[in-house]
């Protein structure tokens, strides 16, 4: 969970300092989702060792719990990316482009809001990743029927009498 909590971080900060557009689709668009499926399965699988007999209730907890998290994270971007509430308008600058654009005040604010929000993201990824444990019951129960299956499954070599 480290690990992708740590490439999750590393990512949104590259991608927020980077003056590509490919280096930050790298960053943003690959690097990030990576991290994102690195922390995702920890807090459902020690959330079932917990809960063995209610798995679709932690589950749903763990997944609305992300859901959650961005909904809310959406809100705080915005207000500190587009804090006056602009809205898109074609650009009069000459370009040519018929797409409609943040005007320079809002994007300017980006890298801002990544750098604001990856102070909050990283807070929280360090206390998932010492929240985030193991059942030592289950741990202990696991490696009995490990060594248990393993006995059973010898079999005497042919030599052995």
């Amino acid at each position: 969970m480290a690990t992708g909590a740590g490439l999750m971080i590393i990512s949104i900060y590259v991608a927020s300092i980077t003056k590509s557009w490919w280096g930050f689709v790298a960053w943003y668009c690959v690097g990030f989702p990576l991290g994102i499926g690195l922390v995702y399965w920890p807090p459902i699988m020690c959330g079932w060792e917990w809960f063995p007999n209610n798995k679709g209730l932690v589950s749903g907890l763990v997944v609305g719990g992300y859901g959650f998290g961005a909904f809310i994270f959406g809100f705080v971007s915005t207000g500190i990316a587009n804090p006056n509430n602009l809205s898109t308008s074609v650009p009069a600058d000459g370009s040519g482009t018929t797409d409609k654009l943040f005007p320079p005040a809002v994007s300017d604010n980006v890298p801002r809001m990544f750098h604001t929000c990856l102070i909050y993201w990283s807070i929280l990824a360090g206390l998932a990743v010492i929240g985030v444990t193991r059942n030592p019951v289950y741990v202990k129960e696991e490696q009995q029927r490990i060594r248990a299956a393993k006995f059973q499954s010898h079999q005497p070599l042919p030599n052995e009498t």
